[in-house]
């Protein structure tokens, strides 16, 4: 499926998942920024969502092929930080790994910044990159010397 699909395929997914009932018709906008994965804003009534799916073909200029089962990995990761660190993360509301693609709450930029953009601008908050910190700092604590995590990880195929 390419970035211009049929969004009829991909509110099936959203059904087959529960999120999304029989009748309900979805809004889809593409997000930008995405390099590795599609990422979409989903909206319906009193439900708005985000919906990544991985790209076997990263959009760059060069020809960059990538296994688009990181998707799962990437899951696995957020649902882990999600129990270390709750709220640090967007919760993961659905996940279909056939499709290499999943569903997570949808965070408002216009309500929580993204850091990256408010540093570029030059706006450095020390409150808040401290807070990043620490959660950075309680995620490895929980995480380090752990064999179960490791071996969940092992990623080095990817």
């Amino acid at each position: 499926m390419s970035r211009h699909d049929d969004t009829a395929q991909l509110s099936e997914a959203l059904r087959e998942l529960g999120l999304l009932q029989a009748g309900e018709e979805a809004h889809w906008t593409s997000l930008t920024g995405g390099v590795s994965s599609d990422i979409w804003r989903v909206e319906w009534p009193d439900t708005t969502v985000c919906v990544k799916r991985a790209r076997p073909q990263l959009a760059v200029a060069a020809q960059w092929l990538a296994p688009v089962e990181r998707n799962a990995a990437e899951v696995a990761w957020l649902e882990l930080v999600q129990e270390i660190c709750p709220g640090s993360v967007p919760r993961i509301l659905g996940h279909l790994p056939g499709l290499h693609l999943f569903v997570m709450e949808y965070i408002d930029s216009t309500r929580f910044p993204v850091w990256k953009n408010e540093l570029a601008s030059g706006r450095v908050d020390v409150s808040f990159a401290g807070s990043v910190g620490e959660v950075l700092g309680k995620i490895h604590s929980n995480t380090a010397g752990r064999s179960d995590v490791a071996r969940a990880f092992a990623t080095d195929d990817l």
